[in-house]
């Protein structure tokens, strides 16, 4: 009785863990590809942001690798927290699917620019 009690218990919170663990993943993959599709919109253009402009005011290898370890660092945490609290999956994914269509919404905003040449 004690053993089946146990049993779904920890099938309940087993299921509850895994409702948002797949749309999560899906969000820092569509949070990843979006950042990939914002550094080749910009990539040798000019910079806006000082942080991510080279010495020569444009966006380069620099830029790809600050952005690239922020989105890394930024996932690397969720995933943490994701493992230590798993309710916090459902905001982690809402967050990462709006920062996914905002950036996304610059890099379609980059390629459409007028001096876009390629």
């Amino acid at each position: 009785m004690k053993l089946s009690l146990f049993l779904l218990l920890f099938a309940a919170q087993a299921s509850a863990e895994s409702r948002w663990t797949k749309p999560l993943r899906w969000s820092w993959a569509a949070l990843s590809a979006a950042t990939v599709a914002d550094c080749a919109s910009s990539y040798g253009h000019p910079e806006a942001n000082p942080l991510l402009a080279g010495r020569d005011g444009r966006f380069g290898v620099k830029a790809v690798a600050i952005k690239g370890a922020v989105i890394g660092g930024v996932i690397g945490i969720q995933y943490l927290l994701h493992r230590r609290h798993p309710k916090s999956d459902k905001a982690f994914t809402i967050v990462n699917f709006a920062a996914a269509g905002v950036t996304t919404g610059a890099a379609v905003r980059n390629w459409r620019m007028e001096n876009h040449v390629r």
